[in-house]
């Protein structure tokens, strides 16, 4: 599925991904199908790939699996035709967003994150993520992760983050600038649901350094 994913082929990703469910592959490694695809590319379509492809998971959830040949040919798209911030220019100056976030994904493949029972964020966290620099934010969450702290509780955590930034943001702003943090919290809820199916492997846990820079 990453192969097709990257070279864009549609029909050989739904064909992948309905063989999948076919052959009766189980809810968490389709989770790591789709969702591990998806955050090859950063912050993909604005954060709406990860979160719509949550909602079609959302809804199989609620409806019944045996409707899963029918529900996810429906996020193929996202999949494969996705565009990621790396190939944007706003995320390369006058920080390159893209060069720090690959450099925090390579580290985390060469160390994948390791759970400490009682580990927990710093009181401080949130704060530290919605600063002004991108280094710094980045650098709070490897630090978590080297301390044990579970990638779902950290997700969490950006969630409620990119509600307090909602939250504050001034109504004085045009509708289109209400857009960046609205998609910020969207992403991060379901970055947190995603992770919450018990995802610990880095090709998932690495949307931990996409939507903290958003608030750069």
């Amino acid at each position: 599925m990453f192969h097709w994913a990257k070279v864009h082929h549609d029909e050989a990703a739904e064909r992948t991904l309905l063989t999948a469910v076919g052959c009766g592959l189980s809810r968490e490694a389709l989770n790591r199908v789709v969702f591990g695809p998806i955050q090859e590319r950063i912050y993909a379509d604005g954060g709406r790939a990860l979160d719509l492809s949550n909602k079609a998971f959302e809804l199989l959830e609620f409806i019944g699996w045996e409707y899963a040949t029918e529900v996810l040919p429906l996020i193929v798209e996202h999949l494969t035709q996705s565009r990621s911030e790396e190939e944007q220019g706003t995320w390369r100056a006058p920080v390159d967003l893209v060069e720090l976030i690959r450099a925090a994904e390579d580290a985390l493949r060469k160390n994948p994150p390791r759970m400490w029972t009682g580990a927990v964020c710093k009181p401080d966290f949130c704060s530290q993520v919605l600063g002004e620099h991108p280094q710094a934010i980045i650098g709070a969450v490897v630090e978590a992760l080297n301390h044990g702290v579970p990638p779902v509780e950290l997700a969490r955590h950006l969630t409620l983050a990119a509600a307090w930034r909602l939250a504050r943001f001034p109504e004085s702003n045009d509708i289109e600038d209400w857009f960046a943090p609205m998609h910020t919290f969207s992403f991060c809820n379901a970055l947190h649901r995603v992770l919450a199916r018990g995802e610990t492997k880095p090709e998932l846990v690495r949307g931990l350094f996409h939507g903290p820079c958003l608030s750069t």
